[in-house]
């Protein structure tokens, strides 16, 4: 049950910080990934646990929220560089589709700065918010005051989810 709250603690914060990021059209992205330490986008959940040597247990998303969380999530732990990261593998119909980390707000800096000479600089700056978008990944970065949160995932599941929370909106209204 811990789990699933943390879960949906951390897919509700990296929402939130997305949607402070202005939407603005793809520019070109040389540097645009495929993948997330080596995991491809679409590998199924039996690759991620053999690339990703810290990936624990795997759960499947509270009914009626796969829409907007995917259908399942695998936790994992690593490090990048010196700092310690927490989060999720999202997985829809078997296939990775995201990550979502966490690390300690104190680390933001680094982490940042990581990101940047990985994927170049940012698209898009709102203070600690930071956003890359690409033809097919998107990528957010935010400070929070204890813990960060740092998302990679397809441009394709992240439209989806926003439609999905829009419905689910509009279905809230219409019982009011």
């Amino acid at each position: 049950m811990k789990l699933v709250i943390l879960l949906v603690t951390v897919g509700l914060a990296v929402a939130q910080q997305e949607g402070g990021l202005t939407k603005q059209a793809a520019p070109k992205w040389s540097n645009e990934p495929d993948s997330y330490r080596g995991l491809k986008f679409g590998a199924s959940e039996s690759e991620a646990k053999h690339i990703f040597q810290g990936v624990g247990r795997c759960v499947a998303a509270p009914k009626g929220q796969q829409a907007t969380i995917g259908d399942r999530a695998c936790v994992t732990q690593y490090e990048l560089g010196e700092v310690s990261v927490r989060g999720f593998l999202v997985f829809v119909d078997g296939k990775f589709v995201k990550s979502i980390s966490t690390f300690d707000s104190r680390s933001f800096d680094k982490v940042r700065d990581i990101i940047t000479e990985r994927y170049g600089p940012p698209h898009v700056t709102l203070g600690d918010k930071l956003g890359w978008t690409g033809k097919d990944v998107t990528i957010s970065l935010g400070r929070g005051i204890t813990q960060s949160v740092f998302a990679l995932g397809l441009v394709s599941f992240e439209e989806a989810t926003k439609e999905a929370e829009k419905a689910a909106k509009k279905k809230a209204a219409e019982k009011m």
